[in-house]
């Protein structure tokens, strides 16, 4: 048996079990519930890509906005990311409680351990009873140091013999090799 009111406040019933036991009437049982306005939860934005990145560099954090656009009460919990990001839990803290039209923010930051592309979520778990759990998309591409356009070529490799121009062209075809994949200014 379940409730759902389709209105707020005080709902009573009276559940009727009929029986064909000569010796026993009618089983009758009282019911009562409290409708509550449902809570809303709503998520700016709904996934953070944060791109190319040096493996062992740090992004900033984005902010991310959690708002309570229904009538009730919202009440959820901020569980973390794979380990290359961090949350920081800003105004929502780890225990999300917010009135109907309130918000709070928190924070993802980006920081690869190794090469390669990484993804993941946050998840925030709510009373929201059709968006629970919420899940927001992170993702980013750790790349090698020093080669801050992921081609495989270091950036010193591209930016001419002391590593300091970057318009050096050193296979002379009118292109500076740090805009062209795998090109090497040797």
């Amino acid at each position: 048996m379940t409730f759902s009111p389709t209105a707020t406040g005080p709902q009573t019933a009276t559940l009727t079990i009929s029986s064909d036991d000569p010796d026993e009437s009618a089983l009758e049982v009282a019911l009562s519930g409290n409708g509550v306005h449902p809570p809303d939860i709503s998520v700016t934005p709904l996934s953070i890509y944060f791109g190319d990145l040096p493996v062992g560099d740090s992004s900033g954090y984005e902010t991310v906005e959690v708002s309570n656009n229904g009538l009730g009460a919202l009440d959820g919990y901020l569980y973390y990311p794979p380990s290359a990001f961090d949350l920081d839990t800003g105004t929502c803290g780890h225990s999300i409680h917010l009135a109907a039209a309130g918000f709070c923010t928190f924070g993802v930051a980006f920081a690869p351990t190794e090469a390669g592309p990484v993804s993941g979520v946050v998840e925030i778990s709510s009373n929201d009873p059709d968006k629970n759990p919420f899940l927001l998309y992170v993702s980013g591409v750790g790349v090698p140091p020093g080669d801050s356009d992921a081609d495989g070529v270091t950036d010193t490799e591209e930016q001419g013999p002391d590593g300091t121009d970057s318009s050096y062209d050193g296979n002379d075809d009118g292109t500076p090799d740090r805009e062209q994949d795998n090109v090497a200014s040797l």
